[in-house]
């Protein structure tokens, strides 16, 4: 007898090679076995399709690859009537049986056609099982097959097209650093005389006279600080996260900081208030700021700083205080660098309940105070007596583990709240004082689900409001300034420190024609600050206004005319701070002029 080949091996054969087989195979006159569905049923009459041609009950194959016209086989009433028998073997219109079948061959027949005998037809639930699990692994073996050329394939093109996009980038890098070298040249000298042409147009002079003898030395060593803001704006917008601002808004920014005041970011939702605050570190290269989310049932300073939980003798922290004394700690060792803590929508509660004390200390001493002295000093003696820790110096538990284990439970319990003790003793310090590099921003959302800022806070803060704002650059001049800002970047931060004397307004003399009395705070910290050697003054105390003055304005429209009068004559003459004045003189009732409904 023939050996019986594989399904793929067979499958691969001719038509005319499976026939010559499947005789060979069945040359002892074997019937041939067949899958078939039931497709008619009567009383007299059954009719079957053949699907599969079972091979020696090792495996099936489709029934059309062997015989592709003589598919159907049918067989008339027998001994039995038909649905009398079928019901007996539970046989039904749409099953799947087996049966044996012959060839016929008679004058009566059109061609080879398949027969079979009723009592041959079963349900054979074992071979149909056995040949849908030998297909179901072969499946199996060809899926995992295919899978693995899959993964092959594709790690062959994804190392070729690698490959292929590191040349190109190679190509592209040198083209362009040829073409930098053939046009830095022309580029330097473009950038002078346009240089040159600022010069002049800023110090009114004319081609005939020498810029040297009008132009003061003074100038000569002043840095451009409008240039480094465009370059900052476009940094954000093509290197961070695509975010768009106004240059007097990163300004504003800029001044905000140079203060100690806390910085407030404050507009409609969506406008980029937080976005920036995250952005500002990494233009920079300092630290991630702290965000630090507001939560609507804040109520005092311990939302804020915690408190001293006397039953459990440990403090109890906060997210702001733990990211505090980190950013205390670093800024004492990297005084050039700022750290930023935020505040997130801090109107959800009362400002002036949690953190208007902790902004007055800000002003002050900068001294924060977590628990006394003397508390402090009980904690010492208690560790200290139970061998936890020897000096105040400490950093590190004693922790005596032989004594641990001979302890009974409740002197273990005692000892692990000392430990605990401990550990709040060196991270918690009774006070500490804040350096002038940690800085503070909050953001205020201004619509429906907030809460108004007291009088006490605006006074004690740098206001920066900030709308949403499209803007559209050239293309052309993208990559410098961005490259460049990157490249100066710290420098511009560190180095723009002015350590000579430039005109300016005298404060008072600014604000006498305001007509409003506003307070020594406000004024000392116009006539603290200096004057870039590159703003003009008018520029410089157009952000002062717009973030120091004007977050204080509320007046009735009917009973404060001459002090709006006064407002409006005194705006005029500064863009920025005259823009938004057009933009809450009027409210909705047209009786209140508010910052902060607008």
């Amino acid at each position: 007898m023939k050996n019986i080949c594989s399904y793929d091996q067979f499958i691969q054969m001719t038509l005319e090679q499976r026939q010559d087989y499947l005789n060979e195979i069945y040359g002892d006159n074997t019937p041939h076995k067949i899958l078939a569905k039931v497709t008619e049923l009567s009383a007299y009459s059954i009719k079957i399709e053949a699907m599969y041609l079972i091979v020696r009950d090792e495996y099936a194959v489709p029934f059309e690859k062997i015989f592709p016209d003589e598919r159907f086989a049918s067989i008339k009433k027998g001994g039995y009537t038909v649905d009398v028998y079928c019901n007996r073997r539970n046989i039904f219109t749409g099953n799947t049986v087996i049966c044996l079948i012959g060839l016929r061959d008679s004058p009566d027949d059109e061609g080879r056609v398949f027969t079979f005998r009723l009592k041959d037809l079963t349900k054979d639930v074992s071979t149909i099982s056995k040949i849908y699990s030998s297909y179901d692994k072969m499946i199996a073996e060809k899926y995992s097959e295919l899978e693995k050329r899959t993964a092959e394939v594709d790690a062959e093109i994804d190392a070729k097209k690698s490959q292929a996009e590191t040349e190109i980038d190679a190509k592209k890098s040198e083209l362009a650093n040829l073409q930098q070298e053939i046009s830095s040249a022309q580029i330097e000298l473009a950038n002078l005389n346009d240089e040159l042409s600022k010069i002049k147009k800023f110090y009114g002079v004319d081609d005939e006279e020498t810029v040297a003898e009008k132009i003061p030395d003074e100038f000569h060593e002043e840095k451009n600080f409008d240039e480094y803001i465009s370059y900052w704006q476009v940094n954000l917008l093509c290197t961070v996260h695509y975010l768009h601002y106004r240059k007097e808004i990163l300004e504003s920014v800029y001044w905000g900081l140079q203060t100690n005041q806390l910085i407030l970011l404050t507009g409609n939702p969506g406008t980029g208030k937080t976005s920036l605050v995250r952005a500002l570190p990494n233009c920079f290269g300092w630290d991630d700021a702290a965000i630090i989310p507001v939560q609507a049932n804040w109520t005092d300073k311990s939302d804020l700083l915690g408190y001293y939980n006397p039953l459990e003798k440990n403090y109890m922290s906060t997210p702001f205080l733990d990211a505090l004394l980190k950013f205390c700690r670093k800024a004492e060792k990297n005084p050039n660098d700022i750290f930023i803590i935020c505040l997130d929508e801090m109107n959800l509660a009362h400002v002036e309940h949690y953190f208007a004390e902790f902004l007055s200390v800000l002003q002050s001493d900068r001294t924060i105070r977590l628990y006394s002295d003397e508390l402090r000093g009980e904690i010492f003696r208690e560790l200290k007596f139970n061998g936890i820790i020897q000096n105040e110096n400490d950093t590190e538990i004693n922790f005596d583990e032989e004594r641990f284990l001979k302890m009974n439970l409740d002197e273990r319990k005692y000892y692990l709240q000392l430990c605990r003790m401990a550990n709040m003793f060196f991270k918690y310090p009774a006070q500490f004082e804040v350096p002038t590099n940690v800085k503070f921003f909050g953001t205020l959302n201004q619509d429906a689900t907030t809460l108004d800022i007291s009088p006490k806070v605006i006074d004690r803060s740098f206001v920066i409001r900030v709308e949403k704002f499209e803007w559209e650059m050239d293309d052309a001049d993208v990559f410098k300034r961005v490259h460049d800002f990157g490249k100066n970047a710290l420098n511009f931060w560190q180095e723009c420190e002015y350590d000579f004397e430039t005109p300016y307004l005298d404060a008072d003399e600014l604000l006498k024609s305001l007509n409003f009395p506003l307070s020594n705070r406000i004024t000392r910290t116009m006539q603290d600050f200096m004057l870039s050697p590159v703003a003009t003054p008018k520029n410089f105390y157009d952000i002062l206004i717009a973030s120091l003055i004007l977050p204080k304005i509320r007046f009735n429209a009917e009973t404060d005319e001459e002090k709006i009068s006064a407002l409006k004559n005194f705006c005029k003459d500064y863009p920025y701070s005259n823009e938004l004045l057009e933009k809450f003189m009027t409210s909705p009732d047209g009786k209140e002029i508010d910052y902060w409904r607008a």
